[in-house]
């Protein structure tokens, strides 16, 4: 298993753009992000948005991986079926286990 520090280093050589200053690492605004989306997901809470900004994210990941170390890389950790996932889970009508549904359920009844 990784940890955080080689994750940094990974992202510091995949990132196109690198910035001048050492104390600024957009690596935690995106880590942050990313554990949003997720509980999002996992709870089912505001599912199309957070599916749909998940989405969004790993396939601009997915692009950033293949200009930086080829087509290979994320073809090989499935990142764009991974971004797929997401853009059908974003359109699909049908969330039976979510608190979405159960907020148009209560509203629907009052």
């Amino acid at each position: 298993m990784g940890n955080f520090r080689q994750i940094r280093g990974l992202y510091r050589t995949a990132q196109l753009v690198l910035t001048e200053r050492d104390d600024y690492d957009p690596s935690h605004c995106r880590d942050l992000r990313e554990t949003i989306l997720g509980f999002l997901l996992l709870l089912g809470w505001q599912t199309r948005t957070a599916a749909l900004l998940s989405g969004v994210l790993l396939l601009l990941f997915a692009v950033t991986m293949a200009g930086a170390l080829g087509i290979k890389a994320p073809l090989d950790f499935s990142v764009f079926s991974a971004s797929g996932g997401a853009f059908l889970l974003a359109s699909s009508t049908e969330d039976p286990f979510s608190i979405d549904r159960l907020l148009r359920d209560s509203s629907a009844q009052a």
